[in-house]
Parts: C-alpha cells; sequence; structure tokens
C-alpha cells in the first residue's frame, strides 16, 4: 500500500532517460552529465525507498483513513527527517553537477541540455519544499493515529 505515486515515479524515470540522451550527445556535455548521473542515481533510490512512498498514502489520509497497512510510512517519515541534513547535501551536490552541466551545454550550443539542467534544479526545490516534509509530516501523523511502536 505505501507506493510512490505513478506521476512521481514516471517522472524519475523521464528525468533518467532525458539524462542518459544527454551523456549519449558526447562533447562536455556528455561528461557532465554522466557526472550528475552519478550524483543522481543513488540520491533517486533513496527517494525511492524512503522520501516518495509515503506521499502516495495522500488520497488515502484526506479521506480520513489511516490503516495498519500504511504503518511503514511512520518509519519512511522518520527515516527523511533523521538523513534531511544529508538529503539537502546530496541535493547541493546535484546542484553543483547540474550547474556545469549547464555551463558545458552553453559552451556547446546545446540548448535541451540547458533546459534540462534548470528543469533538475526546480525538481530538486520541489522535493526540499514539499515532498520531504510531507513525507515527514504524513509519518507524524500516522505515527499520532496509529500509535508508535
Amino acid at each position: 500500500m505505501v507506493r510512490v505515486p505513478a506521476l512521481m515515479a514516471r517522472e524519475h524515470k523521464e528525468l533518467h532517460e532525458h539524462l542518459e540522451a544527454v551523456a549519449a550527445s558526447g562533447g562536455k556535455t556528455g561528461e557532465a552529465a554522466v557526472r550528475l548521473e552519478q550524483a543522481l542515481a543513488p540520491h533517486f533510490q533513496e527517494e525511492n525507498r524512503f522520501a516518495l512512498p509515503p506521499l502516495g498514502l495522500l488520497p488515502s489520509l484526506v479521506d480520513g483513513r489511516a490503516t495498519e497497512d500504511m504503518r511503514p510510512a511512520i518509519e519512511m517519515g522518520r527515516h527523511v527527517e533523521k538523513n534531511l541534513s544529508r538529503y539537502l547535501e546530496e541535493h547541493r551536490n546535484i546542484k553543483r553537477a547540474a550547474a556545469e552541466l549547464e555551463a558545458a551545454a552553453d559552451a556547446e550550443g546545446k540548448a535541451d541540455a540547458r533546459r534540462f539542467a534548470a528543469e533538475l534544479r526546480l525538481h530538486a526545490q520541489q522535493e526540499e519544499q514539499l515532498f520531504y516534509p510531507t513525507a515527514i509530516l504524513i509519518g507524524r501523523y500516522l505515527e499520532q493515529q496509529l500509535g508508535g511502536r
């Protein structure tokens, strides 16, 4: 029951596929894309394991349903809260790598790669401002409703 919302899973998949295409474009832009992917891949895996699955519960929680099969989201929320500073540091590293990609793309006239880097920075902001706090709040709410263990 606790799983990444389909829309978010698709967005991460599309970001990864777009980054692969940029890497395949070669040159300094391609090299920068490979470095960005090295920072991004483990971060996405972590998010898909802990930060994003609780968000899939939002429709049920809005309907007032907090059930035992949602209990894993409590620990996921705790994990996000405990590791939030690491997530934010990873985002700083990802944003630096995206800036390097953007600079390489500018130098090589690859507008699509430049746009991708800008989109990725916005994606990171969205996670920082919305997704991480929401995952934490969902965990806290479920702990209140279901009791902690």
